[in-house]
């Protein structure tokens, strides 16, 4: 099947929005609020990316964003599209 680039891109950015969430809260305890309000910006902001991404995968491919399932309706659909050449 077609590469998933997109659905690994969506768990980096879903997994740095954690990490950064993480040094949010330590910001907050250090009393450090520029710190704190830029961390929380980007905390949810890669959070939103990653869940944004996670949805196109699975609602325009029909599977799982990280493991790609090949199942026949699934490897119809990739052949179907390499034909025509679209979505590639």
């Amino acid at each position: 099947m077609g590469s998933n680039y997109e659905g690994l891109l969506g768990y980096f950015f879903f997994l740095a929005g954690l990490a950064v969430g993480g040094l949010t809260i330590v910001a907050l305890a250090m009393e450090n609020f520029p710190y704190f309000i830029t961390g929380a910006i980007i905390a949810v902001v890669c959070l939103a990316a990653g869940m944004v991404l996670w949805l196109n995968v699975s609602h325009r491919e029909h599977h799982d964003p990280l493991e790609p399932g090949m199942t026949r309706a699934g490897i119809r659909r990739y052949e179907m599209r390499r034909k025509t050449g679209t979505c590639m």
